[in-house]
């Protein structure tokens, strides 16, 4: 749990954000494992990853949930894909697009 609570602050750190999704999937799918509920524990994750995440990346995940249809047990899912997408996208555009000047 402290290493969700280190402040991810900058949008374009790749490898920082890569970190936190990567400990978050073992975070949970450890809970999966052992019959714990994400209803349980949802609302209290979200918190602190809204927090960890830039400011950016928090904007754009309420834009995003703004135009979905969300289940409120679902919201913890909801944000780990977005999370993933945005993470998977940022590091395709690292790697295949040129650093402006």
């Amino acid at each position: 749990m402290e290493r969700l609570q280190k402040k991810v602050h900058n949008l374009h750190d790749t490898e920082r954000l890569r970190t936190l999704y990567d400990q978050l999937q073992t975070g949970v799918r450890s809970l999966e494992a052992l019959g714990v509920a994400s209803s349980t524990y949802g609302v209290l994750l979200l918190t602190i990853l809204r927090k960890s995440i830039p400011s950016e990346l928090c904007l754009e995940y309420y834009r995003m949930k703004t135009t979905s249809e969300a289940v409120p047990e679902d919201d913890l899912q909801e944000f780990l894909n977005f999370l993933k997408a945005e993470v998977e996208s940022r590091e395709r555009e690292s790697t295949t697009c040129s650093t402006p000047l």
